[in-house]
């Protein structure tokens, strides 16, 4: 069974539960001091903005254009440290990309349909 950790300030109690055989959570529990450091100097490494090469501007007028944009993206989360984040906006990407092929592909065929219509309205008139 969980137990909430006993430290106390301002009169209110933490909510966090009790690591093992402590009575304090990790963020109070005396015994996780150097622990704590280290993770939060884990934390602001990762945080760090690492800058990633720019872009050059493409217009979208296609669903190709799209389709390179999402391409670019899924490259460059894939260049992330790996992580369930990473892997949901991977998994996102993914989704976004395999609709936007077959719009593409759907597009493609409109186009061949279209084009023996348009040669067909040029040549009566």
């Amino acid at each position: 069974m969980s137990v909430q950790c006993l430290h106390e300030e301002n009169g209110k109690k933490c909510q966090a539960y009790a690591i093992k055989d402590s009575e304090y959570c990790f963020f109070h529990n005396p015994e996780s001091a150097k622990k704590r450091a280290e993770a939060r100097k884990k934390g602001g490494f990762n945080r760090r903005v690492l800058k990633s090469t720019r872009h050059e501007y493409h217009p979208i007028k296609t669903v190709n254009d799209v389709n390179a944009i999402l391409e670019s993206a899924i490259n460059e989360a894939c260049s992330l440290e790996s992580s369930q984040s990473q892997l949901r906006i991977l998994a996102y990407l993914c989704q976004i990309a395999l609709k936007g092929q077959e719009l593409g592909n759907l597009e493609e065929r409109l186009n061949a349909l279209e084009k023996p219509i348009e040669k067909k309205g040029v040549q009566n008139e």
